[in-house]
């Protein structure tokens, strides 16, 4: 079936709107105007109540809105209705006024806003109707927000060249969380309408004023994605091949296109404006909202690209007050130039911008396609930091060599600088690493500090990579320097994690002997993380340890998660969820299918409902402290929890003869070395096996964790590294 497409377009009679607590205009509020506008005092006849009630069955529209940017706020002080408190007397009105704050919204001139909703072809008759009601509205907003309306049915493909010449953002319905929240009618909104007018105008009984009932809607995601420009850098000549620049050059090359930007828009008539959404001159928090964002985007995506920039990269916000247009074209055609930063010369000339011929590399740094989500990014440009690393004279390097403990607290300065930074963007994702060096990350990257420039010291630049728990969609600009090329950054390589590290939270006081109720408790909740966050409701082998039928998992193979918790002074503090492969070396890696299952169910554990030993809060821990006892590499390995042999003993034969070859055999199924090994102490276990506390030494240090028997995926056979030998 075809359809049809209605546009409602409304004009506003002023260049200010006052309409209060949500930008873009709702679709309810719109829907409130209509019925305004169709009603005759408290009347609407039967025809217009009958489209507009099928106006209200629609999917929510398409929003497009003139660009804006807030005016400044006044306060109205008025009377709040009460005179009964200062006894009745008019005279003392000027005592129960109150403060009524009012902020207007400045709006482009000549820029409608556009209502788009699809209709199957056969409800023309409503559909024309909701046309000829849209004549009649009058207001859109407050009182004072005199607006006139027009409505037209068109085709597909008319729609798309209106939003197309559409000057401002556009806002579109999402099934994603977030974004904005926009009031849209359903089903009952026209008779709530009217049931909350008629109480309206008979609020007062006599006695009290009576709250009218609240009007029917329903609550829609909208996001309005910012718009992407991307320039090449080609030579001006027939051939126009690219002019690669200089990798460290991104801030200076940045700040000379800005300008001529800013010089070619001469001609725009609020030259202030220009001014703050380009330079940032003048601009306050609200304008950076607002502000575009220039960045020179050095080529990636294979390991011997020379990271040469090659394309000029422009990010539009939803709320840029300049038309895309206007910036698209104050961009076009710039010249660009190479120039020494010591003498000033121009080195090489005769490059021009011009628009890409495509956007393949935009991939490459998560922008655009989903699939280039990552949970690991790290900078490609340096990131500037307000916190700087102390100088170092060349000529004294011995006397002012700086200590561990100073390099490692300039270290913790400057992660805790980049936390405040992703906030600053408005980046709120969960980070589970920040790590900061001077080395780039890449093998054809450039040093930190040879990005220096302007207010940008080499002591306060710093290259960045940050792991996230859930992934981010790029583009990823962070920093002091994000308006001049600096804090680009790029998805990692490897954004997996085969071991995650929780705290236990210490209010929860779990001692040792809570070991196995707890970690049973853990791999329950994993079960109903599985079940509930993937798409086919069930639960896979990999937490549960059991095949589809219910039975155990016994293929010999140890492909489902391994759980072990360490302790402290008695008390257990951390619980480690580790894949298959890292504790069973003879364990294939999990399919990709799998270990995208695994990252996504165990990243979200936070809490565990442990029965008796209630509610216990878990904190992520993003990467292995380097001391971990646990995930070290050692020679010698201890137990803390005891080893349970794999097989019954013969009743004749030598007990610690017979852990040593059990365990001996275990660690040959693991693909570890064979071990020297030492039973502490050796008893009786459940179901008639033995447990045994062991030290092993191996010839060659062994990277942990190593869980070891029976019940080494219920955390038993843990071993931590031992400080005997």
């Amino acid at each position: 079936m075809s359809l049809s497409h209605l546009l409602l377009e409304v004009h506003l009679l002023d260049d200010r709107w006052f309409g209060a607590g949500e930008w873009p205009p709702s679709p309810f509020r719109l829907f409130q105007a209509l019925i305004a506008g169709a009603a005759h005092g408290s009347n609407i006849s039967e025809g217009d109540k009958k489209a507009l009630m099928w106006l209200e069955t629609l999917d929510a529209p398409t929003i497009a809105t003139p660009a804006m940017r807030p005016g400044q706020f006044f306060t109205n002080f008025v009377p709040n209705n009460d005179l009964d408190t200062v006894g009745g007397d008019p005279v003392r009105i000027a005592g129960i006024r109150v403060a009524k704050r009012i902020q207007p919204l400045f709006i482009s001139p000549h820029t409608s806003f556009l209502f788009l909703w699809s209709f199957d072809n056969d409800v023309q008759e409503n559909s024309e109707r909701i046309c000829a009601i849209a004549e009649r509205l009058y207001q859109f907003g407050r009182g004072v927000d005199m607006a006139f309306a027009h409505a037209e049915i068109m085709t597909t493909q008319a729609t798309q060249s209106r939003l197309g010449d559409h000057k401002g953002p556009i806002y579109n319905p999402t099934a994603k969380a977030g974004g904005i929240s926009l009031r849209c009618p359903q089903i009952g909104s026209v008779a709530s309408l009217e049931r909350r007018h008629k109480a309206q105008s008979n609020r007062f009984d006599g006695k009290l004023f009576r709250k009218p009932p609240p009007a029917r809607f329903r609550t829609i995601s909208y996001n309005c994605p910012p718009v992407y420009l991307l320039f090449d850098i080609r030579e001006n000549d027939t051939n126009a091949k690219f002019s690669p620049q200089k990798l460290a050059s991104a801030a200076p090359l940045v700040t000379r296109l800005r300008e001529a930007a800013v010089q070619k828009l001469e001609i725009y008539p609020n030259q202030k404006l220009v001014q703050k959404i380009f330079v940032g001159k003048d601009a306050n928090e609200t304008d950076k909202a607002q502000r575009i964002t220039i960045t020179a985007l050095p080529s990636i995506g294979f390991v011997h690209t020379d990271r040469a920039i090659r394309r000029i990269f422009v990010r539009i916000p939803p709320d840029c007050p300049i038309a895309v247009g206007d910036i698209n074209w104050a961009f076009s055609g710039l010249e660009v130039e190479e120039i020494d930063p010591e003498t000033g010369e121009v080195l090489r000339d005769g490059a021009i911008l011009v628009p890409a011929a495509e956007r393949k590399m935009l991939g490459h740094y998560g922008i655009g396609d989903e699939s280039k989500t990552a949970h690991r990014w790290h900078t490609v440009t340096p990131v500037a930091l307000p916190v700087r690393r102390r100088r170092i004279d060349p000529a004294r390097q011995l006397e002012q060599a700086k200590a561990g403990s100073e390099r490692a607290g300039e270290e913790r300065a400057a992660a805790s600088a980049v936390a405040q930074a992703l906030r600053h963007v408005g980046i709120m994702h969960k980070v589970d690493e920040i790590r900061v060096q001077r080395e780039p990350f890449e093998a054809r990257g450039e040093r930190a500090e040879l990005f220096t420039f302007g207010r940008f010291n080499k002591h306060q630049l710093w290259h960045v990579g940050i792991t996230f728990t859930d992934p981010l969609e790029g583009p990823l600009i962070i920093g002091d320097g994000r308006y001049l090329g600096l804090g680009l950054m790029a998805p990692g390589h490897s954004a997996s994690r085969d071991i995650f590290i929780f705290d236990i939270a210490k209010t929860a006081q779990l001692k040792a002997d809570d070991r196995e109720a707890f970690l049973t408790a853990v791999r329950r909740a994993l079960m109903a993380l599985d079940r509930d966050y993937n798409r086919d409701g069930k639960i896979s082998p990999l937490f549960s340890g059991h095949e589809a039928d219910g039975s155990a998992a016994r293929s010999g193979n140890h492909q489902h998660i391994f759980l072990a918790a360490s302790q402290n002074q008695g008390r257990l503090d951390r619980l480690y969820v580790i894949a298959p492969q890292e504790a069973d070396h003879k364990t294939s890696p999990l399919r990709k299918t799998d270990h995208n299952r695994f990252q996504k169910t165990v990243s979200r554990l936070e809490t565990v409902r442990a029965g008796r030993l209630g509610i216990i809060d878990l904190k992520s821990i993003g990467a292995p402290i380097p001391d971990d006892p646990i995930l070290s590499h050692s020679m010698s390995w201890q137990s803390i929890t005891p080893y349970l042999s794999t097989r019954h003993p013969k009743s004749a034969q030598d007990t610690t003869s017979f852990i040593k070859a059990d365990i001996i055999a275990e660690c040959l199924r693991r693909n570890l070395p064979v071990p020297e090994v030492e039973v502490v102490d050796c008893a009786v276990g459940p179901r008639g096996a033995l447990q045994a506390n062991i030290h092993l030494n191996f010839k060659v240090a062994v990277q942990g964790p190593i869980l070891l028997g029976r019940n080494a995926h219920c955390g038993g056979g843990l071993f931590q590294q031992s400080q005997k030998y």
